[in-house]
């Protein structure tokens, strides 16, 4: 098993992450920190600014295309080919993943201000102006 970690790093693009083999891969950690327990998928939805870790397995010699698919988001665009991963003729046994990751308890509630409500108008548009 090989550990990644994604960063989108685009300024308006969604990508829906997977491979070309529909293979399923473990998403562990985000922007958060560790996830709980490992999440089973063979899609994967980031954003802008967006980071995910994720953990794929692979036999020795096996060689996989990473790609985007396409999305039904506006700023999203057609599938194509990110990455090819090759791995290597002899692979050393990973441990397989831990059924939880963390048991962090969620720190209490702050004892500031209330949180405030933007009333603002907003848009809908994605488009700049």
């Amino acid at each position: 098993m090989i550990r990644f970690r994604v960063l989108n790093g685009a300024n308006a693009h969604v990508f829906t992450l997977g491979f070309a083999d529909e293979r399923e891969f473990h998403v562990v950690a985000s922007d958060a920190g560790l996830l709980d327990r490992p999440v089973a998928v063979r899609r994967l939805r980031i954003s802008p600014g967006e980071r995910f870790e994720i953990v794929v397995a692979f036999d020795p010699g096996e060689e996989v295309l990473l790609k985007s698919f396409a999305g039904d988001a506006e700023i999203e665009e057609g599938t194509y080919d990110l990455l090819r991963l090759v791995a290597a003729p002899r692979l050393t046994p990973s441990p397989g993943l831990p059924a939880r990751l963390t048991s962090l308890v969620p720190p209490p509630p702050a004892n500031g201000p209330a949180p405030s409500v933007s009333t603002a108008p907003t848009s809908t548009s994605t488009a700049w102006t």
